[in-house]
C-alpha cells in the first residue's frame, strides 16, 4: 500500500466522509455564521466530523489543530462575490506548501460549461497529478457553470465523470434527483456538497446516501446551524444506516 492509498483509506475509515466546509471566505469574504473563523474551527474540531475544509491563509494562522481530524485545504481560487466571477478557477498552492501546512488531502474546483472551460479543467488536471506525485488525495469539486444545471442529474453525472477521468480521487458535487445515475457512472467515490442552508437538506441527503454517495462536505447548513452537535448526529445516522 502506498501513501496515496493509505491516506484514502484514512479518509473513508468510517465508511463515509463527513467534512465541515469552512472555506467560503475565499469567495464571499465574511459569510454569515463564519464571522469568527477561529472560534468556529475550535468548536467544530471537537464534534463528530472526519475533517475540516479550509483555505491556506486560515490554516497558516491556526495555533493548534486536532490531529485526529483530517485537514483538507483548498488549492484553487476564482474571483469574488463582488465580481461574481466563478468560472475560470486558478491553481495557486503547490504540494510542498500544502504539506508544510499539514494537508491530508486537497480540494480543487472544476467549473464546467462556461466559455473556455478548458482553462479551468487544465488547472484541475495539473493540480491532480502534481499532488498525486506526493501521495496526496485530490477531491475535485465539480460544478456546472449555469445554476439552472445544478439540479440536472444528467449534467451532474457528466461533470462528475469528467473530474474522475482527469484523475481526481474523490468527487464533490451537487445533490440532485436520481442520484444513482451520478454514482453509478462515476468510478471514484462521490460526496455531496451541502449547498445553501435548506430545511429540506436531510431529505436530499438521505436520497443521495441511499443512491450510494459516500459522504458530504457541509458548509452553510452546518455553520449557520445553532445545534451543531445534534445536526451532525443526524448526518451520521443517515450514512450509518446504509
Amino acid at each position: 500500500m502506498n501513501g496515496l492509498e493509505r491516506r484514502l483509506d484514512r479518509m473513508f475509515s468510517r465508511g463515509s466522509l463527513i467534512v465541515a466546509a469552512a472555506d467560503h471566505g475565499q469567495f464571499a469574504g465574511v459569510p454569515l455564521g463564519l464571522e469568527d473563523i477561529g472560534r468556529y474551527i475550535s468548536e467544530i474540531e471537537t464534534l463528530d466530523i472526519d475533517g475540516i475544509l479550509l483555505n491556506p491563509g486560515v490554516v497558516s494562522r491556526i495555533a493548534s489543530f486536532n490531529a485526529n481530524k483530517l485537514l483538507i485545504i483548498r488549492v484553487t481560487h476564482a474571483g469574488s462575490a463582488l465580481s461574481g466571477d466563478i468560472g475560470n478557477t486558478k491553481y495557486f498552492l503547490d504540494p510542498e506548501q500544502a504539506l508544510r501546512l499539514g494537508a491530508d488531502a486537497v480540494i480543487v474546483m472544476g467549473i464546467v460549461g462556461q466559455e473556455r472551460d478548458s482553462d479551468a479543467l487544465h488547472a484541475l488536471s495539473k493540480a491532480v497529478w502534481d499532488y498525486q506525485r506526493y501521495g496526496i488525495p485530490v477531491i475535485a469539486e465539480m460544478l456546472p457553470y449555469r445554476k439552472e444545471d445544478y439540479s440536472s442529474p444528467e449534467v451532474i453525472a457528466n461533470i462528475s465523470r469528467i473530474g474522475a477521468e482527469l484523475g481526481a480521487n474523490v468527487i464533490k458535487t451537487m445533490m440532485t434527483a436520481n442520484y444513482g445515475e451520478v454514482v453509478r457512472s462515476c468510478p471514484v467515490p462521490v460526496i455531496i456538497a451541502g449547498g445553501e442552508k435548506n430545511r429540506d437538506f436531510f431529505v436530499s441527503l438521505e436520497d443521495a446516501a441511499k443512491a450510494g454517495a459516500k459522504g458530504a462536505a457541509i458548509g452553510r447548513n452546518l455553520f449557520q446551524e445553532k445545534d451543531r452537535t445534534s445536526f451532525l448526529k443526524k448526518v451520521r445516522e443517515v450514512f450509518a444506516s446504509r
